[in-house]
């Protein structure tokens, strides 16, 4: 098994300390910025447009599950409470079991 988040960043190390290779490859400055600093996204200006997806139905028979899944982002710090009006996307959350039956929680 391999830990995919460290396998990668080697693989940007690597890659970065070739940049003077790829200086003398390319003048294209896009090529050498995503090399030396990586791929940014942009986003547009303003605001989001509002979406809200619809939970399946299915979660309700998860409902404790889903609970302590949440409180336990809210601890770790991936995830923070806000009000309904702060919210400009809602996403859908979903259990999934694993082959193993244990749940997972899913966003999208």
């Amino acid at each position: 098994v391999v830990n995919r988040r460290r396998h990668d960043a080697k693989r940007v190390v690597r890659l970065r300390a070739q940049l003077p290779e790829w200086e003398k490859l390319t003048r294209n400055e896009f090529v050498k910025g995503v090399i030396r600093d990586g791929y940014k996204l942009e986003f547009e200006k303003g605001e989001p447009t509002p979406c809200e997806e619809k939970n399946p139905e299915r979660i309700f028979e998860h409902t404790e599950f889903v609970d302590e899944a949440v409180e336990k982002l809210v601890k770790q710090g991936a995830v923070v409470r806000c009000s309904r009006e702060e919210l400009r996307c809602v996403c859908a959350i979903d259990v999934k079991l694993n082959a193993a039956g244990k749940r997972r929680l899913y966003m999208d």
